[in-house]
């Protein structure tokens, strides 16, 4: 089963309710289908971005869980260490779970983003969203000896929440830090025995942008703003002479000119991204050849 609400009035109008076979992919709710195969571009493109949010996409969660036999196959691997209670959970963000919108859809009760630079992870656009329909390519980082790369990183309030994103980052291994690989950047420490998380891709899922799935503005832009959340927060020197918002550009590798602006309005974004022109102009800046390759939606 499916549950998709009237998005013109999603909060008000009664539920309604749609068969699934796993088996066919016959289910109409085309959301809650993406939801299947890809849970990570089911939150971030989630219909449910009221107040209600974060409940109602647990509960999709959920039923999806039910549906597809998580504690028995689709969702079961081995790339979940165990997670010990009694020490301090804490998870990198690098992509869209720096911004905290994006965050607290999954995972309302955590503590704040906080900036920091981790080394041993290049930060890269080389995870392949879902093969069904119009799709896109989504940030990911691969272990790599001598990278760096600014992220964002907070605390998880219960276990919920690390299960709730681990079945968001459906795409992606939940892989172990090291405390000495992590530096705060707003002259802050970490707890000494706290147990750091990272969604590193996981091989099956890696590949880099082309055509049939490309960067898309939509998620960039995300991205982009859980950057500029944390610009102020900054106050070592480790990141020399660039802003948090032009090191998140300047460390992610495999920018693409195969990028589309999916923004509903892109000719007057504001309404829907008020940090576009930021966002247009740092990315400009930072890499033109790629930015001035960006097509329009059709």
């Amino acid at each position: 089963m499916c549950m998709l609400g009237h998005q013109s009035n999603i909060e008000t109008k009664s539920t309604q309710i749609c068969s699934l076979s796993v088996t066919q992919r016959a289910c109409p709710c085309p959301w809650f289908k993406t939801c299947v195969l890809h849970p990570k571009a089911c939150l971030i493109h989630s219909p449910y971005n009221s107040a209600l949010s974060a409940t109602m996409n647990k509960t999709v969660l959920t039923v999806i869980t039910l549906v597809i036999g998580f504690s028995g196959s689709a969702f079961a691997d081995t790339c979940r260490p165990a997670v010990d209670p009694n020490r301090p959970q804490m998870v990198i963000g690098y992509g869209s779970l720096m911004q905290t919108a994006s965050k607290q859809r999954t995972a309302p009760n955590t503590t704040a983003n906080r900036p920091v630079l981790v080394t041993g992870y290049q930060r890269s656009w080389n995870a392949k969203g879902s093969p069904v329909g119009y799709s896109t390519t989504y940030l990911g980082v691969k272990a790599v000896e001598g990278a760096r790369m600014n992220a964002a990183i907070y605390e998880y309030l219960n276990t919920d929440e690390i299960a709730a994103t681990d079945q968001r980052e459906g795409a992606y291994c939940r892989r172990s830090v090291p405390l000495d690989q992590v530096t705060m950047l707003d002259g802050g420490n970490l707890a000494e025995d706290a147990q750091i998380w990272i969604y590193e891709t996981k091989p099956q899922s890696t590949a880099f942008p082309s055509e049939k799935w490309p960067i898309v503005q939509s998620y960039v832009d995300i991205f982009i703003s859980g950057c500029l959340e944390l610009e102020q927060a900054v106050v070592t020197d480790d990141l020399g002479d660039m802003s948090f918002s032009e090191a998140c550009v300047a460390m992610t590798s495999d920018w693409s000119p195969d990028w589309i602006n999916d923004r509903i309005h892109p000719r007057r974004p504001f309404a829907q991204q008020p940090n576009a022109g930021r966002i247009d102009r740092l990315l400009h800046a930072q890499i033109p050849a790629q930015f001035n390759a960006i097509r329009l939606e059709k």
